[in-house]
This record gives C-alpha cells, structure tokens and sequence, in this order.
C-alpha cells in the first residue's frame, strides 16, 4: 500500500508545483549518476548558499547573533543571487475543470489502487486556511462512515488539508479493483462531497458549534515542548511568513466570527460544477484496472466527473507539458 500512496502524493505534487521531481523522474536519472557527478554537486552546492536560522531557548539575544556570525564563518560561503534563490509558488488548477492523472502502481504484485480528488480553491488567507482546516475536520468522521463502513470501498479513507500558496482540502481512499471498480470509487467519493453541502447545511447549530469550539481548543492547547514550539516557528520560515508566528490565535479569531453558512457557501462554491471548481484527481492504479487509452484529452460529462466541466486526462509523459501551460500564484 506504501509503494501506490507514495506515487499518488509524488504525482500531485509534480502537477502543483512548479519546481518539483517526482519518485518515477529520480528513479529514472539515478542509474546514470556518477561519483564525478556527486563531487561536482558537493563542491558547487557548499559554495553559495541562502541560510536561515532559529534560535530559540535558553539563549540570550547577544548570544544567538554571536552563534549565527560563528557559523557563518566557518561554513565560508557566498551568498546566492535573487535568481538562484528558491521561489516559492503553486500552479493555479484552470477554472471549471477537472484534472485526472492516471499512474500505474509501481509494485506489481500489489493489489491496492488510491484515488485522491484534490480541490483547490483560492490563494492562502487567514480566513479561507483556517474554513478549509474546519471543513476537513467536519468531513472527516461522515466520509469515513459513509465510504468505508457503509459503502465499503476501502480499508483507508482519508482527509487532508493543504495551506502551501493556494489552500485547498483533498479526500482519498486506497481500495482493491477485485471488490470495487475504480469508477464506481471515483463516483462515490465525488457524490460524497457533493452531498457534504447538503449534510452540512442540515446541521443544527449545537453541532457545528461543537466543531469550532473543538478546532479553538485546539489551537489554544499549549506547547507540551520546546521542539514542538520550535517546529510550528520554523513552519512559518520554511514558508517565509515572517510575521505569523501567533497565526494560530489568529485563527481562533476566525474561528470566533465563522458562521456556518459561511462555511457551507464557501465549501459548495469550490466543490460544485461551475468556473470555481479547480479539481485534481490522481489515481494510481493496479495493473488490473488500468485503461488502454494513453494521451492527452479533453471529454464532456466523464465517468466520475460531473457534466458541463472541461475535463483533462493525463498519463505520466503529459504531465509536464501540460502544467507548463499552467498559471504559477506566488505570494
């Protein structure tokens, strides 16, 4: 089940961003590296360099800047001009569409096939971050109950929330071709998030009430740690929000305002057809059920997706050509 999770996270983030290489990309060049080629990489990449720190704990200010000269020092190298430096930045998904990239489980004899449908919705803000992490934690016990337990699809159905440029939430269920077909996967899972609008619109205000006040909890609950307070600072770094170090008490002010037709408008508006939705689906896939066709196009109403949508079909060698294509948000 590793080897096809693994594919399917590699392959969304090849089409999302705009620098990345995925598993199949590293595993294809490693064969014609060579020693001369790791040397040549040592010496260049220690030469010029971007670095940043933290220093956090029982340390004086005086003496965190003394460590930081130290360092620097002894590291002896140049600095990298603006364009050698990373660039942060996610392709924007086209507006009314859904984007499908069928991959092939890379360990044959593996049985399993994972679906992700990713929806992206609108650059990161406060508000929309913290309304995309609420909805997946509402989503989560219904999807589980209503794929996995009723519908039996698969024996992990899962959630997740991602705040990296674009905010966006994806749903993603591992499953067996021989006890279900990948169709009617795709179907169940879309018609689930379809209905969550209704289910969420049918929810009397104890129970939405009960979700805010558990994700302020949340946010509110102490750092048990020094390294847990260090790594959600050296979060905001790596994403060079500088001035959001307290971003979660902002999100409890959200919180605090969010109402739950807000919550349901926001979440129908991203998730319906219509020129909001921006979908990605990949699905890796057992030998067994994967399809002949091969290519690029571009079809009305496919099995799976609802009608009225561009629809694109991609196999692994159309990935970069078509994201080339792509939008690229950096904030």
């Amino acid at each position: 089940m590793y080897v096809c999770v693994y594919v399917r996270r590699s392959t969304r983030l090849r089409v999302l961003l705009p620098q990345y290489w995925s598993s199949s990309q590293r595993d294809s060049e490693i064969d014609a590296l060579t020693i001369q080629d790791l040397t040549e990489l040592l010496e260049q990449y220690g030469a010029h360099m971007f670095a940043e720190m933290l220093i956090q704990g029982n340390m004086t200010p005086e003496e965190a800047k003394d460590l930081a000269v130290y360092l620097r020092r002894e590291m002896d190298f140049g600095p990298l001009s603006r364009e050698q430096r990373f660039k942060p930045g996610v392709k924007w998904l086209p507006e009314g569409s859904l984007v499908t990239v069928e991959m092939a489980n890379r360990d044959p004899d593996s049985p399993n096939t994972v679906v992700t449908d990713y929806y992206q919705s609108c650059p990161r803000t406060d508000r929309d971050s913290t309304i995309a992490s609420l909805l997946v934690s509402c989503m989560e016990e219904p999807a589980f109950d209503d794929l996995r337990t009723k519908k039996q699809l698969g024996y992990t159905v899962s959630l997740n929330y991602h705040n990296y440029e674009m905010v966006a939430f994806s749903l993603t269920v591992v499953s067996q071709p021989a006890k279900n077909s990948v169709e009617k996967v795709e179907e169940c899972m879309q018609n689930f998030v379809a209905g969550f609008c209704e289910t969420l619109k049918s929810w009397n205000k104890k129970i939405f009430q009960s979700h805010i006040d558990s994700a302020i909890q949340e946010r509110l609950e102490p750092d048990v740690s020094l390294e847990e307070e260090v790594g959600r600072n050296w979060g905001e770094i790596l994403h060079s929000k500088y001035c959001c170090f307290d971003r979660h008490l902002k999100e409890v002010e959200v919180l605090r305002e969010l109402t739950q037709q807000e919550v349901c408008e926001w979440l129908c508006s991203y998730t319906q057809k219509g020129d909001s939705l921006k979908q990605l689906r990949v699905k890796v896939e057992s030998k067994d059920s994967l399809p002949k066709a091969e290519g690029v196009s571009d079809t009305d109403g496919p099995s799976g997706g609802p009608e009225g949508l561009n629809y694109v079909l991609l196999k692994e060698h159309d990935i970069d050509r078509y994201k080339d294509k792509l939008q690229t948000f950096t904030s």
